[in-house]
């Protein structure tokens, strides 16, 4: 039988809700699981990530920066327990081990070491610090070997590998390896770390996400020093050579970068620009009065030969260009790497 207006109106006035609804029951329940504690997840990622692996560094803010550091001192924030996160003291809490952690804010640190042997020669050494906030505050949580840096869309790492001591030219080469990413298992680090080197020792002066700057002393000429700056995939391929000439080291050259800045305000590159008289082949990235600034070895017009005279910095100034240009092109150089990186998650300070 089809009901009535009458009943239509009794059902109407009833309410919508059959049960009990918002009562004393469900507000105990919820009082119940405000007050449940959570349990802490472990503030670490993983290297071996892989998609969802990489989500986990939608917020990560990373600055690589290579200080002059001592173990024994603590370096430049004081003395510090490098075994921290709950480790022993000759174990090491693995970099990144947990690749489903809430991660909003860490650093990533880079020290170099520069210890001399007993020749008198000097031997540098690499680490990484991984510092994450902890209960409030931030706390060395892993630490590692080598330097590791972000490159595109994927994380890679430095090492430093000294040649056999029977070596008739001792050398410290640096190689350079994706550790996340298709391309990392197609790296062969055996190969990598027991390829002949090259008579030279190699010792990093700045990290950033897109450029390395290095220095180099042949073995057979131990004052004669050599700058560059080369991308990750020059870095990389340098490793496997056997022998050094500086008019075929790879390198990315101030105007080049420069010019990299400059296209990254002007979309349309003017093709037809006249190339520079000069070209500065050998200069560095390196810390001076507070800023990362660029400076460039006095090399008297030979772009290739070892320089001239040297600074307490080891680098002059350019000749060819003011002071005030250089600083514009790096600052733009590093405005560029900051816009690349924050798509990525990452962000670069010089």
């Amino acid at each position: 039988m089809e009901p009535n207006d009458k009943d239509l109106k009794q059902q109407l006035s009833r309410g919508p809700l059959i049960k009990h609804g918002f009562d004393a029951r469900l507000v105990a329940r919820i009082e119940e699981a405000i007050e449940r504690p959570v349990g802490r997840r472990h503030p670490l990622l993983r290297f071996g990530w892989h998609g969802a692996g990489l989500a986990a560094m939608a917020m990560l803010l990373l600055f690589v920066g290579l200080w002059h550091w001592s173990f024994g001192s603590g370096g430049p924030a004081g003395s510090m327990d490098l075994q921290g996160a709950g480790q022993t003291a000759g174990t090491e809490a693995p970099l990144f081990a947990d690749a489903d952690a809430e991660l909003h804010s860490a650093l990533l640190l880079g020290l170099r070491e520069d210890p001399k042997s007993e020749d008198g020669s000097v031997v540098s050494s690499y680490r990484t610090l991984f510092i994450a906030p902890t209960d409030g505050q931030f706390e060395l949580t892993a630490q590692g070997d080598g330097i590791v840096m972000p490159y595109g869309q994927n994380f890679w790492k430095i090492e430093a590998v000294m040649s056999d001591a029977g070596s008739p030219a001792p050398a410290q080469k640096l190689i350079a390896y994706p550790v996340t990413g298709k391309d990392a298992a197609k790296a062969d680090l055996g190969a990598l770390r027991e390829s002949s080197a090259a008579p030279l020792a190699e010792r990093l002066l700045f990290v950033g996400n897109k450029y390395v700057s290095i220095e180099q002393n042949p073995s057979d000429a131990p004052n004669r020093v050599y700058r560059w700056v080369k991308d990750m995939d020059q870095l990389a391929a340098g490793a496997l050579r056997t022998s050094f000439e500086p008019e075929s080291e790879p390198h990315v050259s101030l105007e080049d970068a420069m010019k990299t800045a400059e296209a990254t305000e002007t979309p349309v590159a003017q093709k037809d620009a006249a190339a520079p008289e000069q070209r500065t082949e050998q200069w560095s990235i390196i810390r001076r009065t507070g800023s990362w600034v660029a400076a460039a070895a006095d090399t008297a017009g030979q772009p290739y030969a070892p320089p001239r005279e040297q600074d307490a910095d080891g680098a002059v100034d350019p000749a060819a260009r003011s002071d005030q240009q250089v600083r514009h092109a790096l600052s733009d150089l590093v405005a560029d790497s900051r816009d690349r990186t924050n798509r990525q998650g990452c962000f670069f300070v010089a």
